[in-house]
């Protein structure tokens, strides 16, 4: 199959995507997924850049009424997005984006499709583990010389965007979230690993002159740095049951 025909196929499964969510109530949604990520596992870097304009707004019409369900206070008692599967979304959201990162216009025409607020909703209560560690990854794509995260358009409102954000991601280094729909907190291991994919996320960011400003400017960040580095050598010698899952 030649590669004009490949990017054809792949168009015609988006559309196929487009149907199944909009008029068969999202039950075969996840057949299309799993089509479309093994395309883009096959060849990513060629076919991510093909899709984007189509794509990306697509999976976010399927994903953020899911965030928003769980976003609602109380949350429902059976948020429907078993059958879309938010985490399966993301995950194709992710696998386009890195095969968009050897190009930057193609990563900032990417992140031109994403609406802020939807990043901004992934990291608020009762919202799944999985899909705010892949947020993180996802964020991770956007740090570009001049960009950083989905732009709003207004260079004020991308500073206050940015500077919520990174509120909301130094609070996990110093606080345990809860679970979902629960006032129970999440295990220790499963805090570490968030937290690393929180200061992964800081260090991408440290290679942007533009995000770094933010990071240097943001008036929690340094300071609860320091106060998880302290923590973690507090925890390192001082011997706890549970401490050899860290």
């Amino acid at each position: 199959m030649d590669k004009m025909h490949e990017r054809k196929l792949c168009k015609h499964l988006i559309l196929c995507y487009c149907a199944a969510a909009d008029y068969l109530q999202f039950v075969p949604v996840y057949l299309f997924v799993d089509i479309l990520t093994f395309a883009l596992e096959f060849k990513t870097s060629f076919i991510a850049q093909h899709l984007i304009d189509d794509l990306v707004p697509l999976i976010q019409r399927v994903v953020e009424p899911v965030l928003v369900e769980r976003f609602r206070d109380p949350p429902p008692a059976h948020p429907y997005d078993k059958k879309t599967g938010s985490t399966a979304g993301l995950s194709l959201l992710y696998i386009t984006a890195l095969g968009c990162m050897y190009d930057e216009r193609h990563i900032v025409r990417f992140w031109r499709f994403l609406h802020f607020d939807m990043t901004m909703m992934m990291f608020t209560p009762n919202q799944q583990m999985a899909d705010m560690v892949l947020m993180l990854k996802l964020l991770s794509t956007s740090t570009t010389k001049n960009s950083f995260g989905a732009p709003s358009g207004e260079e004020g409102q991308d500073r206050t965007i940015i500077n919520n954000i990174l509120d909301k991601l130094t609070l996990f280094l110093v606080k345990v979230p809860s679970k979902p729909q629960s006032i129970e907190r999440y295990e220790s291991e499963v805090v570490s690993k968030l937290r690393l994919e929180v200061l992964q996320l800081f260090t991408s960011m440290t290679r942007s002159p533009y995000a770094s400003k933010f990071m240097v400017s943001h008036r929690d960040l340094i300071g609860r740095l320091v106060k998880l580095i302290s923590d973690e050598l507090d925890d390192l010698y001082d011997y706890k049951p549970g401490r050899e899952a860290r």
